[in-house]
């Protein structure tokens, strides 16, 4: 009896201590108590109610951390959540983690008559969207820097699972829906709304990204929205991303119209630089499907596009600009530090949107940093390539000339023009099906068919096969019958079977390594790649 009396005072002790840390009362550990119940069973019961609410308090406390940002990540449920985690990057903490858990709508805090929304500042951390949804974002400025929801991420930044809805954003900066510049990852992001750029770059979800083709990416994106170009825009536009330097590009799909009186101007990508011959950007399964307008160097896929491996990319939306417009690029190819013959390829793409010049009314156009001769020029894949290989791929947009004095490079553009100097550039596998519809004055259309020299501005080429007028110097177009009959399509599949040995070790010696999709009948009979 001795050892049992003891062990209740120990326990009515703690009790009541456990009641007094909780906050409660001290009062006597019986209060309360029914008679019919034992002292063990009473006390226990007491002590587990007290524990609970200990548990729950400290559960509490912590959860409030974890909002605050004192934990490992912060936890987003409402717009003052987002505005304190901005003001916590901005004023120090660049690398804080957070998690978005409820949906956001932010015309509260920025928009006509409010003001424009503060973006977060040179972030590298990981924003984890979770699927939710940021809705109205505003800003209109005629102010240089950069915008969007972060004007700017670091190299370790990852920014994901996130949506933008009814954006509305005009900027002079690099402008971008989720950030105006990148040089961290963009993954699985979505914008819809209105961006207008008058600046060094703008894109759909991003203006800029930034990288060594290691540790970033921009993929499985989605833009929307509807992007121009107005008034003194530079360059650059995208309908996903307006300039890529050195950032692989993945899955990433454009869906809004993409307009402007600027060069660079393509569905995806505006302007994209690999880092060299070497070390090349990789594009894989992106598509437009908008219509694209602009003035040169305009592309369904991208504006300017070098130093690149480009596969399974494909154009649905129609193309229309000034000089060096094509269904994929407006400008395909590139130089390099070590004078490489070859620094880009294209396989397994395919246009089916029509491309069509505009008459400039002039007689020269200048872009910003180079001169542009007085020559036009068009192509089913890229309206001018250069120091590239062009494999596997196909065209069925038709091609509408302009008409005008200005030298038009557009018969030989049944997959692309060359540039006229007479770089080296390959074709082979390829098909164009798209009909191409002459400029009224035909001197300029007979100049067209051989200023190049060669097919397409191509050394080389073999395996080529198109529909119609005009008829290339050193290859007849394919009857109609070929293309629906199996003959076109199995030699298509039966690659590299009709080409020369000579000209298989010099699609060897390009450094390329080539992954070539198979052919299959289309609804209409005419090949398609398999995984279109």
């Amino acid at each position: 009896m001795k050892k049992k009396n003891i062990w209740f005072a120990v326990l009515a002790a703690g009790l009541m201590m456990s009641m007094t840390a909780c906050g409660g009362k001290s009062e006597p550990a019986d209060a309360g108590k029914d008679d019919k119940v034992s002292d063990v069973e009473y006390f226990a019961d007491q002590m587990s109610k007290a524990m609970n609410e200990n548990a729950e308090k400290k559960a509490a406390e912590r959860e409030s951390a974890r909002s605050e940002g004192d934990g490992d990540q912060i936890v987003i449920r409402s717009v003052d959540d987002f505005i304190k985690f901005r003001d916590r990057v901005n004023g120090g903490e660049p690398a804080v983690d957070a998690v978005l858990e409820a949906d956001l709508d932010l015309s509260s805090v920025c928009g006509e008559g409010i003001g424009n929304w503060e973006p977060i500042v040179k972030f590298n951390g990981t924003f984890e969207g979770n699927g939710h949804v940021i809705r109205n974002l505003y800003y209109s400025s005629a102010s240089e820097e950069d915008f969007g929801l972060f004007s700017s991420t670091d190299v370790d930044a990852v920014i994901q699972n996130l949506s933008m809805e009814d954006v509305n954003i005009v900027g002079a900066g690099h402008t971008g829906a989720i950030a105006g510049r990148s040089s961290g990852s963009i993954i699985n992001c979505q914008s819809s709304g209105f961006l207008e750029g008058s600046g060094e770059a703008v894109g759909g979800i991003v203006g800029r990204i930034s990288g060594d083709g290691e540790r970033n990416v921009l993929s499985d994106c989605t833009n929307y929205a509807e992007i121009s170009a107005a008034g003194t825009v530079k360059s650059n536009v995208g309908g996903v991303v307006g300039r890529v330097d050195g950032v692989d590009i993945t899955n990433c799909r454009n869906e809004g119209k993409v307009s402007g009186t600027a060069s660079s101007i393509g569905g995806v990508i505006g302007t994209l630089e690999g880092h060299s011959a070497d070390k090349p950007a990789i594009l894989t399964d992106c598509i437009n499907v908008a219509d694209i307008d602009g003035q040169i160097y305009v592309g369904g896929f991208g504006g300017d596009i070098e130093r690149c491996i480009m596969n399974r990319c494909k154009n649905t939306g129609a193309v229309t600009g000034y000089i060096s417009v094509g269904g994929l690029c407006g400008y395909f190819g590139g130089e390099d530090s070590k004078n490489h013959d070859f620094v880009s390829l294209m396989e397994n793409c395919a246009n089916e949107g029509d491309v069509s010049l505009k008459h400039m009314g002039k007689d020269e156009y200048l872009k910003p940093g180079k001169t542009v001769y007085d020559s036009q020029r068009i192509g089913g894949l890229a309206g001018m390539m250069e120091t590239s290989v062009v494999m596997n791929s196909r065209n069925a947009g038709d091609l509408i000339c302009s008409t005008g004095k200005n030298y038009l490079y557009c018969g030989a553009g049944h997959l692309a023009c060359g540039k006229y100097q007479g770089n080296k550039n390959m074709l082979f596998n390829c098909i164009s099906t798209g009909t191409i519809t002459p400029p009224e004055d035909s001197e300029h259309f007979e100049n067209s068919r051989t200023a190049t020299g060669r097919f397409d501005g191509a050394e080389y080429s073999a395996l080529i096969f198109y529909l119609g007028e005009p008829a290339l110097e050193e290859i007849a177009p394919t009857e109609e019958s070929a293309f629906t009959d199996g003959t076109v399509l199995a030699a298509l599949n039966g690659f590299p079977e009709g080409v020369s040995e000579d000209l298989m070790e010099d699609l060897t010696e390009t450094g390329f390594s080539y992954e070539l999709a198979q052919w299959k009948a289309g609804a209409d009979g005419y090949p398609v790649m398999e995984w279109e």
